[in-house]
């Protein structure tokens, strides 16, 4: 319909429809994995291990950083994150900074 009456549309239509196959892919997956879990014995050592990095000004629009992180209890990732930061950063030092603030709060 979109090429006859509205050829503006073929693009985000052509965009929404590639979204709408991943969203229904990803709805299957979960439906296909709701048993899965993580299950931790017990007796046995569990360790909790954080690891963060950043990227300064890996925007090139922006100049902004990303920062990303993953928390591990054993040897199973239970959190994680990646984005870009909300400030400028004029350091390396001060990218790793924001980066390890953030962590810290997420660890909280």
């Amino acid at each position: 319909m979109e090429n006859s009456s509205r050829p503006n549309l073929m693009y985000p239509t052509s965009l929404l429809s590639i979204h709408l196959a991943v969203a229904k892919r990803i709805l299957r997956y979960l439906k296909g994995s709701a048993d899965y879990g993580v299950w931790y014995l017990k007796g046995k050592e569990v360790r909790l291990e954080g690891f963060v990095d950043s990227d300064k000004a890996s925007c090139l629009d922006d100049s902004k950083s990303a920062s990303s992180f993953v928390f591990y209890v054993g040897s199973d990732h239970i959190s994680w994150n990646s984005k870009m930061q909300d400030v400028v950063a004029q350091s390396t030092t001060e990218a790793k900074y924001v980066s390890i603030a953030a962590t810290a709060n997420q660890s909280i």
